[in-house]
């Protein structure tokens, strides 16, 4: 083998060891807390997930549901998860504001219909107010995105004041939405119930 063979032998070799440490340790970096519930994967850096979750109840009083909607289409699909977290934390006494998303097919954000906590209510307000009103709320906010079907696996994230549900198809915005709410409030599932019975009779 001469010189120039050697040469590039190492430099292919440096290469794919420093394409190999990127991959590992940056784009595929390891959360700081990482489990598995009822197949959706639960993910953060700033506080065990489950665990955060499970004591929302004591620690917020003033919520925001966010889901994303696309701008084509997907309305049912999203609206699932966007009633049930509004039926269960109103419920349970909460303050709950609507914060919907109007994304484009570049998931770049194109306006929001709010509510101010008002179900009579519904505004338009363009992108950068939006973005400002999601920033700046003191609550918990639940942002529901659209589904990925790059996902292995539906996952949900959290950090300081935001909860992220990730589905990974539309089947599965109801699933996690009600996984989420269930591990928040455990008789989520009765809450439900009980306002379908009082919808039934009402019909």
């Amino acid at each position: 083998m001469n010189l120039r063979n050697v040469v590039l032998a190492v430099v292919l070799l440096l290469l794919i060891f420093f394409l190999g440490s990127f991959i590992f340790s940056g784009v595929f970096q390891a959360r700081e807390f990482e489990s598995e519930f009822e197949n959706v994967l639960f993910v953060s850096d700033y506080a065990e997930p489950i665990g955060f979750l499970k004591a929302v109840p004591g620690g917020f009083n003033d919520f925001a549901v966010s889901p994303e909607f696309s701008e084509v289409g997907s309305t049912s699909f999203m609206s699932q998860g966007l009633t049930l977290f509004n039926s269960v934390l109103v419920a349970k006494g909460k303050k709950v504001e609507t914060i919907a998303r109007v994304v484009d097919f570049e998931q770049q954000l194109l306006y929001c219909q709010v509510n101010d906590g008002n179900v009579l209510e519904n505004q338009r307000i363009e992108a950068p107010d939006c973005s400002e009103k999601l920033e700046s709320f003191p609550g918990l906010v639940f942002f529901i995105e659209l589904p990925d079907a790059a996902l292995s696996k539906s996952s949900v994230e959290v950090s300081e004041g935001r909860v992220y549900l990730r589905p990974r198809s539309f089947e599965e915005v109801a699933r996690v939405s009600f996984l989420v709410l269930s591990i928040i409030y455990p008789d989520a599932g009765a809450v439900i119930d009980s306002m379908n019975r009082v919808l039934d009779r009402v019909q």
